[in-house]
């Protein structure tokens, strides 16, 4: 003690010798900044992809039992499902051979929550063994030269019941008059665009299975071909197509005329049919209408008023929107129309557009398609 406190006491050199006393903890606690940067930054970015591979798995278990509910789950396979989009998403952020090798080493299981369940539990556990820096502390106190990083991730995919399997159909008509203004056309565009991404391109399940759509174009009169009459198919990307494209304009407004024929098609025997063939047991029924220019005879509007309250009493929801330069007497009818002032939309902007376009598609008919595929990190 008498030594040090010589030398702190004397003026000569103490800066060198203070400096060479203290360099060691200042580069220690560098290479502590630095490891802890580190291992934040590759622990979120491990846990990212642990997660997105047992998620992928987990939509792809539930995509194959909504196709066929008495497939058999193969265990191997989804494995390897886990591994290869786990390799893929570790590239972001690891050399090749190091992606692969982590992806190897992960511990992955896949198994049932317990005997006949409808639920599999996606494990996955990856390590990562990261090098310290040169200046760590630990490295030499510890004689350790790296520090393993672990991250664990559990996705759930809920199986449908088979005997609880929801089909939906749904009727999307469409106002083509002719009277109706180039900016109501823009958002008609991009309705139709909004919904087809929402509802009718989802990818998380095999809609082809679930979801049988028709499409009807009106003005005066309802337009002819299987594009615009409301022909129900299953979905598929053809038949988006045709939703997509819509139809050219007309003279003459008569929306009663397509309402009674989205009403016959949603009550045919042909609609029962196909979705019996599916084993779907419990069919949700839907009408998504566009009112955008007044009825040419005004008798057509207690008709179509008449005929929706018809639909309501079968079960049958019905949407509506106005957007646009739309006169008080169609937003009347639309809003009457509606089963709910909630099912009815207005508006003058995309802002509107895309508010109808998620609530219909994906919280109010997607909801009933929507399976159960959740991550728990």
């Amino acid at each position: 003690m008498y030594f040090l406190k010589k030398i702190f006491l004397c003026r000569k050199g103490n800066f060198l010798i203070l400096t060479a006393l203290l360099m060691p903890v200042l580069l220690s606690m560098v290479g502590f900044a630095i490891d802890t940067s580190r291992m934040i930054m590759t622990r979120s970015s491990l846990q990212e992809a642990t997660d997105a591979a047992t998620l992928t798995a987990a939509s792809a278990i539930f995509k194959k039992a909504n196709t066929n509910p008495d497939v058999n789950i193969n265990v191997a396979a989804m494995t390897a499902l886990v591994r290869d989009h786990l390799q893929k998403q570790l590239l972001n952020l690891f050399t090749q051979s190091i992606a692969q090798k982590l992806s190897k080493d992960a511990k992955v299981t896949i198994e049932k929550a317990y005997h006949d369940s409808p639920e599999y539990n996606i494990q996955a556990v990856t390590f990562y063994d990261m090098p310290l820096s040169s200046f760590s502390f630990e490295r030499y106190i510890s004689s350790q030269g790296s520090v393993i990083i672990s991250t664990s991730s559990v996705s759930k995919a809920v199986l449908p019941n088979p005997d609880k399997r929801i089909g939906v159909s749904v009727e999307y008509v469409q106002d083509f008059s002719y009277s109706k203004s180039k900016n109501q056309y823009a958002m008609h565009e991009t309705a139709n665009s909004d919904l087809a991404e929402s509802l009718f391109e989802r990818t998380d399940i095999d809609l082809g299975s679930y979801l049988l759509l028709g499409q009807i174009s009106y003005a005066g009169q309802v337009y002819p071909g299987d594009d615009s009459n409301g022909t129900l198919f299953w979905q598929t990307p053809e038949n988006i197509a045709r939703i997509k494209k819509g139809s050219p304009p007309t003279p003459g407004t008569n929306n009663y005329l397509a309402m009674k024929v989205a009403y016959d098609k949603l009550t045919s025997a042909y609609e029962a049919s196909e979705q019996k063939k599916k084993n779907n047991k419990i069919v949700k029924k839907y009408v998504i209408a566009e009112f955008l220019t007044d009825n040419n005879d005004i008798t057509n509007d207690q008709k179509t008023l008449s005929l929706c309250k018809e639909m309501k009493q079968r079960g049958i929801r019905i949407f509506t929107y106005a957007f646009g330069d739309v006169s008080n007497r169609t937003k009347k009818l639309a809003l009457s129309c509606a089963t709910s002032s909630d099912d009815s939309y207005t508006g003058n902007n995309e802002v509107d557009l895309d508010k109808f376009s998620k609530d219909v598609g994906l919280n109010k008919i997607g909801i009933q398609l929507k399976g159960g595929v959740r991550v728990n990190s």
